[in-house]
């Protein structure tokens, strides 16, 4: 039908109703048919359209792919849809997030979109690991610049350059945004089409914004990253050093202090990037690298220069100067030079002394003029001795008169006086702390230790929040240095990160957790073993149970979490003693780190998180409570809106288990007390609102031994890779599981135990290990009931019979005799051959899900924001009951068939005993 096509009302409502009908179907095929035939139904203009509500909620929930992508190709563009085809860009389907980006770059311009959406949109579709989304994200930014014909400047000002360029994620987008428009344009086209520098190949000051800056700096830098056959482009838009730096000084010479935080913010996004150009420049020339060396000095002592534009001075600087020992004197010069500024004082004379002074000048004056008249009085009269003397007391009062005259003037005097604002201070611990942060030193050298007895340890004591935290920074960085310093001061950070204001303890925290990864846990073992005896206590015994959550009074946990340390060799006195010392020891260390998970701060459990997982994953903790505790965390729903925290945790699971077979053992061990944990989980806590099936299936598929496999096969021997397959965690797990059933049959958990079983890969050739199973699993057939649990049960029990039949084909199997039920429904043809309608039903739902579930642990390679998602684990959708009829009538009248078979052996039976009476 054409556009302007138009029919019945009453038709229109009856397709829509039927249309709309079907978009409920169970086959995907018709609810993608229904999408497309409700297409032309919509009405755009009412909010309260059914066919918008009905693609509003496929568009999110249907569970198949090309339903969604169905709806985003259909869906008109509105106000209230616009949000649903962006959030679309977030789906787990590669081809859904492609055509979402289509979609918005054919029907939605970026007018249309708000600045956060648009940065949102390029960092998430630039930096997709699918190279058919990266694509259709390109694709989006030419419509968007078209859009502003094919201005860049307007592009970017159009994404706020400004203001993002400092978001956490952005600093890498935008680099992506210029990489990707630069990318298909020739270098020499792109250097025609630069049009904003002079004849000294600098922009104007007058010219000079964030955004042409940016664009002056990315394509610069492209250029050099092209090679050495792309210079002679890069040579028409680069000046010299010695321009540069003259630039440089008059562009900070034309700075002016502002009060205005976003003119200040300008300035300073301005400077980085003009410093971060200069890292294209060529140093060959030693007069301009000497001359821009001392720029950077200058501008490191400039009160214009605040401590956010210290990196990339500093990085600057280090590329420059020939060694880190030479660049601590040239950082240690200026810090002196910032906190003992050269001040001039001007030091006026009263007027007392003034009057005083006149007198006596007038009086020196007055006989002045008398010995000049006896001077030629004794010249004409050839009295020279008398001359000589009269003109020595001349030349005395002269002298006297001058010193009056200058002790008139103001004097002027230059002292040093010491600075103790908290910018000053801020800024010198700055320095340091990038310095320590960009060169590469194995040891403290005299020039550190002074600025570490000077500045550092008391920046740490000081009242300042702000200077305390970047002093702990540097604080942290030095003691990386000296194993000795870190033994020193590691109680220090362990009493901060308990009491003092959030960012420094985020930061005290961060600073823990790297000398715990860098030296081990037992390297401190002895300094606070000593403390200990000295009758100090550790920050978990000094704080109350409130302040520091107790592992034990947690109502998530189960069990004190207390993660083992490596071994210590010890002496041979006393080695009990010193082995419950040391234990002690590393477990109030992992107490005061494991407790901090429970905090209210959200940047503070996150960063304990974190550093805890990478203390596991370098092997320096081994704990499977601790697993346990942050799989926990990752499933607890107050965790949600910690993205940082999720996607941490999410990439860590999946690496950990998959690194060794002694992770996968840990993460075997975890398994029971983590479902544990969630059986107990009190009803008015939020774990009893998590899907204890989805964590089962979940650390299932961590101990999946062909996921270890894959990753073996990489890096691990052949030898090693035959252990792994015969020791599989499997079978432990399936006998824990069996036993936990066994032991309670009737709880209300048993069920999710049972659905655990069938999805155990057993080992198909350890006969102990299947006898065993088979042995457990007629022992749960005996005291579990429930329905649900039985099929399950049924499904592991013939797992196992067929397993044991491959193994030794010759013998043959005892199969007790459970219930008549039950006997019937074992079998070995598939469910849809059975003829049952259940069986029907189950086998529609199970399609459903491999053909929507996209678990990433099913992959050979892990995507990170795959596993930051929630619906890893998709369940099916509702199916409705299938057309069963006659097989159920089939298999019912088999069953009659049966029992009157039974019963006619019975009579038989009891008339023969008749007979023989």
């Amino acid at each position: 039908m054409g556009d302007d096509a138009q029919i019945d009302t009453d038709i229109y409502e009856k397709i829509k109703e039927c249309m709309l009908d079907r978009l409920r179907d169970i086959t995907p095929v018709v609810r993608i048919q229904a999408v497309i035939a409700l297409g032309r139904l919509q009405e755009p203009n009412d909010e309260k359209c059914p066919v918008l509500e009905g693609y509003h909620f496929h568009i999110g929930c249907d569970p198949n792919s090309n339903v969604r992508q169905a709806v985003i190709q259909t869906m008109a563009i509105t106000r209230k849809t616009v949000p649903d085809m962006i959030e679309r860009t977030k789906d787990v389907t590669d081809l859904v997030r492609k055509q979402a980006y289509l979609t918005l770059a054919e029907k939605v311009s970026i007018k249309s979109l708000k600045i956060k959406q648009r940065v949102w949109l390029l960092q998430s579709g630039l930096k997709d690991q699918s190279d058919s989304v990266k694509a259709a994200a390109a694709k989006l930014l030419q419509a968007w610049l078209r859009t502003y014909g094919g201005n860049v400047l307007e592009l970017l000002s159009a994404l706020d350059a400004e203001n993002s360029m400092d978001e956490e994620g952005f600093l890498e987008t935008r680099e992506l945004v210029m990489k990707t428009l630069f990318k298909k344009v020739p270098a020499e086209e792109l250097v025609d089409k630069f049009e904003l520098l002079n004849e000294n190949l600098v922009i104007d000051l007058d010219k000079i914004t964030c955004e042409s800056v940016f664009y002056w700096r990315s394509l610069c830098q492209y250029l050099k990253s092209l090679g050495p056959e792309e210079e002679e482009h890069l040579d028409k838009i680069l000046p010299t050093t010695s321009v540069y730096s003259d630039f440089i000084q008059k562009w900070m010479a034309s700075i002016e202090v502002e009060e205005d935080i976003k003119k200040c913010c300008i300035q300073e996004l301005i400077t980085t990037q003009l410093l971060e150009l200069a890292s294209v420049l060529d140093f060959s020339d030693s007069a301009g690298r000497k001359s821009f060396q001392k720029l950077l000095q200058d501008m490191l002592a400039s009160d214009k220069v605040g401590h956010r534009l210290i990196k990339p001075i500093v990085v600057g600087l280090i590329s420059l100067v020939a060694s880190n020992e030479n660049v601590l004197k040239i950082a240690a010069e200026i810090i002196s030079e910032l906190q003992h500024p050269l001040t001039v004082v001007d030091e006026s004379v009263s007027a007392e002394e003034r009057r005083k002074n006149d007198i006596k000048i007038a009086s020196i004056r007055v006989e002045l003029n008398q010995l000049r008249e006896e001077l030629e009085d004794c010249v004409k009269q050839q009295e020279f001795a008398r001359a000589a003397e009269i003109k020595a007391k001349v030349s005395e009062l002269d002298a006297a008169k001058l010193e009056l005259l200058e002790s008139n003037q103001p004097k002027v005097n230059e002292i040093r006086e010491e600075r103790t604002d908290s910018d000053t201070i801020v800024k010198c611990l700055t320095i340091i702390s990038e310095i320590l942060t960009e060169i590469m030193h194995n040891h403290i050298s005299p020039t550190l230790k002074s600025l570490m007895d000077s500045l550092i340890i008391p920046g740490v004591a000081n009242e300042d929040p702000e200077i305390r935290n970047v002093a702990i920074r540097s604080l942290g960085l030095c003691c990386l240095l000296s194993k000795e310093e870190a033994k020193k001061h590691l109680l220090l950070f362990l009493q901060v990160s308990h009491m003092d204001h959030e960012p420094v303890r985020v930061m005290t925290l961060k600073v823990i957790f790297d000398l715990l990864h860098i030296y081990g846990i037992e390297t401190f073992l002895n300094e606070l073993s000593n403390e200990d005896e000295g009758g100090s206590k550790t920050p978990a015994e000094n704080q109350d149970n409130d302040d520091i959550p107790a592992v034990e009074s947690r109502d998530d946990v189960d069990e004190t979490e207390i993660a083992d340390t490596d071994k210590i060799d010890a002496p041979e006195v006393d080695v009990e003693n010193m082995a419950e010392k040391t234990s002690r020891v590393a477990n109030n260390i992992l107490s005061i780190l494991t407790g901090l998970l429970d905090n209210e701060s959200s940047g503070i459990r996150t960063v304990c998180a974190e550093g805890l997982a990478k203390l596991q994953l370098a092997g320096r903790v081994t704990s499977a409570r601790l697993f346990s505790r942050l799989i926990l965390m990752w499933y607890n729903p107050l965790t949600e809106d910690d993205r940082r925290l999720r996607h941490c945790l999410g990439t860590f699971f999946p690496l950990y288990a998959f690194a060794g077979r002694e992770n996968q053992q840990i993460v075997e061990e975890s398994f029971m007390q983590t479902l544990k944990t969630l059986f107990k989980a009190p009803v008015n806590s939020p774990l009893a609102r998590v899907n204890i099936g989805s964590v089962a299936d979940f650390l299932v598929q961590l101990t999946n031994y062909r996921h270890l496999l894959e990753n073996a096969q990489q890096n691990i021997l052949t030898a090693q890779q035959n252990t792994v397959e015969e020791n599989n965690l499997h079978d432990s797990i399936a006998v824990n599981v069996c036993n936990e059933i066994i032991s309670d049959p009737n709880s209300f958990n048993v069920k999710v135990l049972c659905e655990i079983l069938p999805a155990l890969k057993i080992s198909i050739d350890n006969g102990c290990i299947l006898k065993d199973l088979k042995v457990l699993s007629e022992k749960m057939f005996q005291g579990v009931k429930e329905k649900t649990c039985v099929k399950h049960l049924e499904k592991f029990r013939l797992l196992i019979i067929n397993n044991l039949r491959r193994l030794n084909p010759e013998v043959e199997i005892q199969v007790e005799n459970i219930d008549p039920g039950a006997n019937l429904s074992i079998t070995t043809n598939p469910p849809e051959s059975a003829g049952g309608k259940k069986g029907g039903k189950k086998t529609k739902s199970r399609k459903l899900l491999k053909s929507t579930d996209v678990s990433v642990l099913g992959d050979s390679t892990l995507n990170e924001s795959e596993l930051l998602d929630n619906n890893v684990f998709l369940s099916p959708m509702p199916v409705k009951k299938s057309k069963g009829r006659r097989v159920a009538k089939s298999v019912a009248a088999d069953c009659v068939t049966k029992l009157d078979d039974l019963l006619e052996d019975v009579n038989i039976n009891q008339r023969q005993d008749k007979s023989i009476e």
